[in-house]
């Protein structure tokens, strides 16, 4: 089968051109042989070049809607296709679903909030509209699609701001559909217990998959190897956008635009790479510290370190950059990506689709899951983009990177191979349905091992866990106080430095349960209460602090075995807590759950994530390491120590790449010990194997 041409590229380039109409000045000084002597600048390998914006003003000479007036008829979109191609670049089209031009040009299409305000114009008083594809505007979209994919050169078509976003659409196509495909109006409230508000959103999640899957199958009509991608960025604002994973098969691989910390772009590197089709997957990031600034550079040593956290991850690098008004580039940035790329470049012949990360730990994410239960009860018109799961998921990545356990992240596509994983690790992962359960279960079973929280499995139960039969424990209630703390049992030390006398305290509430085996379980920390309720203002211990006061014998950290397998459970969710003392608690943990040596272990300090990867045609293993510190540029790291389990293969040799010089290893009870002398930002070495 012949290779797609993003399995080899990994430098990419995108301009963002979101620029009116209003003055004829705009776009008027567009000159694509300088657009591209500065991707050439950059040493990219592909262009993402834009038929159009968030605007829905058009670059091309568009069968269906507006053409932006400052081109004077021109098709800069062909223009720089051409010279693209003359270099020897790949082509990637880029589409908008926004459209601005649309929302003022046909008020009947627009998404609108509860209270009938369009989105986002008259709703909040920004410049985006937004259209429903509920409406008429699902045809116009199309059209514009056609035009594309029947007239234009391309080897991708790069769709953004696919979703449902601020929030959910009240218009009356909206309405209308679901009362033609449900016969009931729309839900009074936010409730992920009920199944008609489930219901609800299955509907949302399938109108926008609708909607992606019809844009895949009209560009492959006129181009059938051209591959299609949806922005996928957005999952990460919520449950509100609805993304879902009949929404992620319409992409061949998986991209997103991300400006996050190293933490955010190693866990969310990890999340696509589960879910995607096709590999690599694309990391995006701005040139500029944010989209929101235009003309002030990202630190040098930053968007190294984040071109080499791509290749961390084996995923391409894209870097964004923003055209000025009148149609001209800055480009002064572009030789300074050019040195980074010219770096990471000499990395790339090691990467690919191949590559098989290993890991100890799976951080389990269920898609459904993403959400949180404060807000059943609320209104529709509270529905909101904040979400506490994805940033306790960001925090569990950190604490495994910082005490140096090598992890991936999981999804239902990777629930026949679990067995990877030494660990599978279910933060409050709520929404878990029969499938994910009954392969989670047989997991254990078969010798896995998992950590769960608080209401992981509850929603689909009922009343019950669907894996109380794992977990030992039913539920029975939830505490009353938001304030609450963890005793270790008699005898217990695994959640030193706390103990009995200053448990560990988990701000939040924690889910009541009780053992169903009593004989079977390990109930190894136990339910403290605060002296009084948090909320009261007048009967209270301390008048700034909850302090611990009310011991219970409620069971708060369960151990139980299945199968041969184990499960550990918590009633509340101290893993998504920031302190360091929560995180070592954890770590420590999560170590006792190991049944076979760690994959790694090392003295790196905290900032250092390594990951490997086994290249069996090549039989050799890839060890990454990456330096990314908070503060930039980076403070070297000296004698780092190493080893790496080899699973029981015979090693060849120890070679540091890309210099391919053999370094001294000891092979010692079945792993590989070496010594990295320094590391600035990046380094990789192959462990050669027979």
């Amino acid at each position: 089968m012949a290779k797609q041409w993003y399995e080899h590229s990994y430098r990419r380039n995108l301009v963002d051109m979101h620029i009116n109409d209003s003055d004829p000045v705009y776009m008027s000084r567009y000159d694509p042989v300088r657009y591209v002597d500065n991707l050439v600048a950059a040493g990219v390998d592909t262009a993402i070049l834009y038929a159009g914006s968030c605007l829905g003003i058009c670059y091309w000479p568009t069968r269906a809607g507006h053409m932006h007036s400052g081109l004077k008829g021109r098709d800069i979109l062909r223009e720089v296709i051409a010279e693209c191609r003359r270099r020897g670049l790949h082509v990637n089209v880029y589409f908008n679903i926004w459209s601005r031009w649309a929302y003022d040009t046909h008020p009947e299409w627009r998404y609108r909030d509860s209270a009938g305000k369009g989105m986002f114009v008259e709703s909040s008083g920004q410049r985006y509209g937004l259209c429903c594809s509920n409406t008429p505007y699902f045809d116009y979209v199309m059209r514009q699609v056609a035009d594309l994919g029947e007239h234009y050169d391309m080897d991708g078509f790069w769709v953004d701001m696919i979703g449902w976003f601020g929030g959910i659409c009240f218009c009356d196509s909206c309405r209308e559909r679901y009362r033609k495909e449900t016969g009931r109006e729309f839900p009074q409230r936010i409730d992920w217990r009920d199944p008609e508000w489930r219901e609800f959103q299955k509907h949302r999640e399938a109108w926008y998959a609708e909607f992606a899957a019809k844009i895949r199958e009209t560009i492959k009509t006129y181009k059938p190897d051209c591959s299609v991608v949806f922005q996928s960025a957005s999952w990460a604002l919520g449950w509100n956008i609805a993304l879902s994973e009949k929404l992620y098969r319409q992409s061949d691989y998986l991209a997103g635009d991300f400006y996050g910390d190293p933490v955010e772009q190693s866990f969310v590197c990890k999340y696509l790479d589960s879910l995607t089709e096709n590999k690599p997957i694309e990391f995006m990031t701005s040139r500029c510290p944010t989209l929101l600034e235009h003309t002030v550079m990202k630190q040098k040593e930053l968007l190294e370190a984040q071109a080499y956290a791509s290749i961390a991850n084996n995923a391409s690098f894209v870097f964004i950059d923003a055209i000025n008004p009148d149609g001209t580039v800055n480009p002064t940035p572009y030789p300074v990506m050019g040195k980074i790329l010219a770096e990471t470049s000499r990395y790339e012949k090691y990467l690919g689709p191949q590559l098989q990360r290993q890991a100890d730990f799976a951080i389990y994410v269920d898609i459904y899951s993403l959400a949180s239960m404060k807000d059943n009860g609320k209104p529709l018109s509270e529905n909101s983009t904040a979400n506490i799961q994805i940033r306790s998921l960001f925090r569990l990545a950190q604490i495994l990177i910082q005490h140096n356990l090598a992890y991936d992240v999981a999804t239902r596509k990777d629930l026949d191979r679990l067995d990877r994983y030494q660990v599978v690790i279910l933060p409050n992962a709520f929404m878990l349905d029969a499938a994910e359960a009954k392969a989670i279960r047989a997991y254990v079973a078969g010798g896995g091992r998992i950590y769960a929280s608080r209401d992981t499995s509850l929603v689909q139960g009922g009343d019950n866990f669907l894996l109380r039969d794992v977990f030992g424990v039913s539920r029975s209630g939830e505490t009353a106080e938001h304030e609450t703390y963890l005793s270790p049992a008699d005898g217990y030390d695994g959640l030193q430095p706390f103990s009995a006398q200053a448990p560990m305290n988990v701000n939040d509430a924690m889910t009541q349960v009780t053992p169903d085996d009593p004989a079977g379980v390990k109930i190894l920390a136990t339910v403290t209460l605060p002296y009084t309720p948090p909320d009261d203002a007048y009967d209270y211990a301390s008048a700034i602090s909850n302090p611990p006061g009310v011991p219970t014998d409620w069971p708060a950290l369960v151990r139980h075995a299945y199968g041969r397998g184990l499960s550990l459970y918590s009633a509340g969710c101290f893993e998504s807590m920031p302190h360091d003392a929560h995180g070592q608690v954890f770590s420590t943990l999560m170590r006792d759950l190991l049944t076979r040596p760690a994959l790694i272990e090392t003295d790196a300090p905290r900032p250092v994530e390594i990951t490997l990867y086994d290249d069996p045609a090549a039989k050799r293993f890839l060890v990454c390491l990456l330096n990314f510190q908070k503060e930039l540029p980076n403070i070297p790291v000296y004698k780092t120590e190493l080893s790496v389990f080899l699973k029981g293969r015979t090693v060849k040799s120890l070679t540091s790449l890309p210099d391919e010089t053999n370094r001294p290893c000891e092979i010692k009870d079945g792993r590989a010990v070496f010594t990295v002398d320094r590391l600035d930002t990046f380094a990789l070495y192959a462990i050669y194997y027979l």
